[in-house]
């Protein structure tokens, strides 16, 4: 599997709460300030998740059907990761796919309870099954307290959109790519946007259309990071639930795993 550095993250200058301290060191030997917010680590929870049945996941054909379904879910995480302590803030807005990784209904360990004992604060958590793009620029412009608190807003949508007309074109998806990132950037113009590329395997075409979208805006936009997790995942045979949209719970996992990596700033994006 190919992988893939991280780009350097232009980073805003420390804010001044008791005086300002020298920039961490960065990838490639750059050293870039990371603003130090007077935010305490409190994670504002929004997880809706619909209730899990006995049968499995039921995926209307209809283009126009929103996919997310939680009905196949997670196993207890058991793995663990080590890293080097970062301050970010990180404020995280997603589907289905983010609510199975930061409901401790579906693993033990979350994503944000991951970042926390990071000491990383986590301003905003919110994920809602079946959630498209539409609804995610909704949320910025929602919590904009929350979002303007972080310094870096994990984005994971997109998979809503593979069957409407938002994946119908490269154009098309890139323009619904640039709404919502230019409505974080309307809260604060400073704020890296960190996006997980989608798979799908009923649809694997759009899926490949969308995370072009999301490479050519990464391209244009050095504030702007594409978090590879597709790759890894098709590569997986245990990653998938029936659905080839849902994930397993060794998928939820790994899932996770590698949103964690992806916001490390001394890691590359896999």
């Amino acid at each position: 599997m190919t992988v893939q550095h991280r780009r350097g993250r232009r980073r805003r200058p420390p804010a001044q709460v008791g005086g300002s301290g020298p920039g961490r060191p960065r990838l490639g030997g750059r050293a870039r300030a990371v603003r130090r917010r007077a935010v305490a680590p409190l994670v504002a929870l929004v997880v809706l998740a619909a209730a899990t049945t006995g049968g499995g996941p039921t995926v209307a054909a209809d283009h126009h059907h929103l996919i997310d379904d939680p009905a196949t879910c997670c196993a207890v995480a058991v793995r663990t990761s080590s890293g080097e302590r970062s301050l970010d803030a990180v404020a995280i807005i997603g589907d289905s796919l983010t609510v199975g990784v930061t409901s401790p209904a579906f693993v033990a360990e979350t994503l944000q309870s991951r970042l926390l004992a990071q000491g990383r604060p986590v301003t905003l958590v919110s994920a809602r099954v079946g959630r498209p793009l539409r609804e995610g620029i909704e949320v910025v412009e929602a919590r904009r307290a929350e979002v303007g608190a972080a310094d870096v807003v994990l984005v994971a949508l997109g998979t809503n959109d593979l069957w409407g007309s938002v994946a119908s074109s490269d154009e098309r998806a890139a323009a619904a790519i640039a709404e919502l990132r230019d409505a974080v950037r309307a809260v604060d113009p400073t704020t890296v946007v960190v996006w997980v590329d989608v798979a799908a395997m009923p649809v694997p075409g759009r899926a490949a259309t969308f995370n072009r979208a999301l490479a050519t805006t990464a391209a244009l936009d050095d504030r702007f990071e594409v978090c590879r997790w597709s790759e890894g995942a098709l590569a997986r045979p245990a990653t998938f639930a029936s659905d080839g949209i849902h994930l397993t719970g060794e998928g939820y996992r790994h899932r996770r795993d590698v949103m964690l990596d992806c916001l490390r700033d001394d890691q590359e994006i896999r």
